[in-house]
């Protein structure tokens, strides 16, 4: 993902620098360096200003394509550096057109998506949250790539990209990319008829996003939930952990914060555990305003079958969920939880655990590699894990309690950060014929299948998914 990233990244950088080079060259004009400027002019706003349009890969593969020619008659150099620059404009192109850039994962299920937005209004800020759910197949398919239908992945506001750029290790102008992409849905749409006329009902999961991240950035998953009959709260947390607080209309409401030593005064698990406990806060308004807002008239929700989801820092905010709201939460999906904030009581005898169900869905490489940027080196990531697991089996004494590691993955692999370059993975990642991102995704659906947690039946088991991986 890197290369093709660096490569979409470098077409940006190199667009600016032609632009700035045929301004100078304007100084002494000719009608070839005034034609020059006009083209990448519009090019680079095209590329900024009309997002829409270049997130269509065949459109974004036209406009790329005569950036390869303005190399050839603009830039100065020579040698192989010339072929260099010349050939990396067509082998973006060649890759936008193939493959896309950011791919829409149709979900699987019998219904379409719909979303609806809300703010919740609370003491340490608004709650921002994206809720998806069941809607009539062919609305959705007539609307989902509709951008006023639909909704962005990622708001529209700079502090967000510049908490990306340090990410991604990159600068935000070139992830503007970013603010392009859309998720497959349409706003405001009527929940389906087997919900609202109360042939069935709707499986609530409550999900819980990870540090550096937003309410949208498990959409995948969620929206894959909701395809299968689940109403899914998706919450941007008030603890500074999401990095982009966007309101209804993609506008930036709110910033990133991370820990910092020096401005803080406590450890770092200190400083999660007081995220953590601003997160329970949050979950405890989100089921006050879901209960009061989503009527049973209406919505038809099954709330004592009241799901915990989360990724990362979401994962242990799952299992917080199900420790302090245990009379709610009635199954926990956990995937790779940052154990930071609690790993001091799941080593000790404090009997931290889960009661209810849970699945455990781990990367190999989260806690493995200690040696990257965000290698943890605070306390063993696995070993907390396996604890967790041992004292909640224990507790709960039932046998749907799962803690699966899935060969040759990372943290990201979990996330729509998979979604790029979605069809690159496919052909050429760790499973070919399919991304990984669908194996976690399929994971998450069959255990909650198995668990009678899933409004519609699911065609494979937990075994079936996830067993040519462990």
């Amino acid at each position: 993902m890197r290369i093709a990233y660096f490569v979409s990244n470098y077409e940006i950088g190199l667009l600016i620098l032609y632009w700035i080079d045929t301004l100078l060259k304007l100084l002494y004009t000719t009608w070839f360096n005034r034609m020059m400027f006009y083209m990448i002019s519009v090019m680079l706003a095209t590329h900024f200003i009309h997002p829409h349009l270049r997130n269509h890969a065949i459109i974004s593969g036209l406009l790329y394509f005569p950036s390869s020619f303005i190399c050839m008659f603009v830039t100065e150099v020579d040698g192989v550096l010339w072929f260099v620059l010349a050939a990396l404009p067509i082998i973006n192109t060649v890759i936008l057109l193939k493959f896309g850039r950011f791919e829409v994962i149709d979900p699987t299920g019998p219904y379409g998506v719909g979303h609806k937005f809300e703010t919740i209004e609370t003491k340490t800020g608004n709650i921002l949250c994206s809720i998806f759910y069941p809607i009539d197949k062919e609305e959705y398919d007539n609307g989902k790539d509709d951008p006023k239908k639909n909704i962005g992945w990622f708001g529209l506001g700079s502090k967000g990209l510049s908490t990306v750029s340090k990410l991604f290790e990159s600068n935000s102008i070139f992830e503007q990319d970013i603010t392009t992409y859309r998720i497959a849905c349409v706003k405001d749409a009527d929940l389906h008829k087997d919900f609202s006329t109360k042939s069935k009902k709707l499986t609530p999961v409550i999900s819980s996003h990870g540090l550096m991240s937003s309410r949208n950035r498990l959409s995948g998953i969620t929206s894959e939930m909701a395809s299968q009959g689940c109403i899914v709260l998706c919450l941007d947390h008030t603890d500074g952990s999401s990095f982009s607080y966007c309101d209804e209309n993609e506008e930036e409401v709110g910033q990133f914060e991370d820990y910092d030593k020096e401005v803080h005064k406590c450890k770092e698990n200190e400083y999660r555990a007081q995220q953590l406990d601003t997160r329970m806060q949050d979950i405890e308004k989100l089921l006050d305003f879901a209960k009061e807002n989503f009527p049973d008239d209406k919505w038809n929700i099954e709330w004592d079958h009241l799901v915990a989801f989360g990724h990362s820092f979401g994962g242990i905010s799952a299992v917080e969920m199900c420790q302090k709201f245990p009379e709610n939460f009635k199954i926990c999906i956990a995937l790779d939880p940052y154990y930071m904030p609690r790993y001091k009581e799941i080593e000790g005898e404090q009997n931290y655990c889960v009661k209810q169900p849970l699945l455990l869905l781990n990367s190999e490489f989260f806690y493995k590699d200690k040696s990257g940027p965000v290698a943890i080196t605070e306390f063993d990531g696995i070993k907390c894990g396996d604890k967790l697991f041992k004292d909640s089996k224990t507790a709960s004494g039932g046998e749907q309690n799962h803690n699966i590691t899935i060969k040759g993955t990372g943290h990201s692999d979990m996330c729509d950060e998979r979604l790029y370059y979605y069809n690159v993975f496919k052909k050429f990642g760790h499973c070919v014929g399919e991304n990984i991102y669908e194996v976690f995704i399929s994971a998450v659906l069959a255990y909650m299948g198995e668990t009678g947690y899933l409004p519609v039946k699911y065609p494979k088991s937990l075994d079936q998914v996830v067993k040519q991986y462990v």
